[in-house]
């Protein structure tokens, strides 16, 4: 995926570096300018679950910090904001929305999330928002706004920042019998720039099992390698092969290599 939202909005140090490899876009803030009804819950107390009471709540988006994903820093990835709809703890109200509004009758890019869940009547939800936004058009008449999906969005917003390159593309070839060598992966960026360190690595066994490895980096950039043999997996005992990547605007690249049908 190229966004990336998290389950209960619960991320953690593990998470967070995760992310900033391969996944460009976070829609997981759910900061809010005060933060006690999050304190008198069981489940958020204290930054038990969803913890992101030093994040940004202006419906801004931020790179995060590498020790604190709440705070502003000089990691890769974006990190957007999503607020839950007729929820029991942070809801969209008209209080939100008229914020969100402001900010962007101030010229500022601004990007509001949404968060639900498919097993509720959405349309009750669906209507609420509308409702919200029917308000909020009154008093800031000027603005202009879209609805769009959250991968849409954070192009959008950080079009105001970057500029969009080529999408992302690799060559990915496979030497399964190499002379005086062991079988080989070789990848090649061939065009625009892969998002994080490395491309994603996944491995499917012969006995299905499904295996993530890093890859060798090469002295150029751009390109990886990975060798199959005694100290990883022997090309005899996989079935697929595949390579994943996003760049930083999303594009997204993907190739599996079948090994055995």
């Amino acid at each position: 995926p190229s966004v990336f939202r998290a389950g209960f909005q619960t991320e953690r140090p593990d998470s967070n570096w995760f992310l900033e490899q391969w996944i460009p876009f976070d829609i997981s803030n759910m900061a809010l300018d005060d933060n006690t009804e999050l304190d008198n819950t069981v489940d958020f107390r204290n930054g038990r679950s969803g913890n992101w009471r030093l994040a940004p709540s202006d419906w801004s988006a931020y790179h995060p910090s590498h020790d604190d994903y709440q705070k502003e820093g000089n990691c890769r990835r974006w990190i957007g904001r999503a607020l839950n709809i007729l929820n029991r703890i942070a809801s969209i109200d008209e209080y939100e929305m008229n914020k969100a509004f402001n900010r962007a009758n101030q010229g500022l890019p601004t990007l509001l999330g949404l968060a639900s869940h498919d097993f509720r009547n959405l349309k009750i939800e669906v209507d609420y928002v509308r409702d919200l936004i029917e308000i909020s058009k009154e008093k800031y008449p000027e603005v202009k706004y879209q609805f769009c999906n959250s991968l849409d969005g954070f192009r959008n917003y950080i079009s105001n920042f970057q500029k969009e390159d080529v999408p992302i593309k690799l060559d990915v070839t496979l030497n399964k019998n190499p002379k005086n060598d062991v079988p080989n992966l070789e990848i090649n960026t061939i065009q625009g720039e892969v998002f994080g360190p490395q491309p994603f690595l996944a491995i499917q066994t012969i006995s299905n099992r499904f295996i993530h490895d890093n890859l060798d980096f090469s002295v150029e950039d751009g390109k990886w390698s990975y060798a199959f043999h005694a100290d990883t997996l022997p090309i005899s005992d996989i079935k697929n092969i595949g390579i994943a990547c996003n760049d930083k605007f999303g594009n997204q690249y993907l190739k599996v290599i079948k090994i055995t049908e």
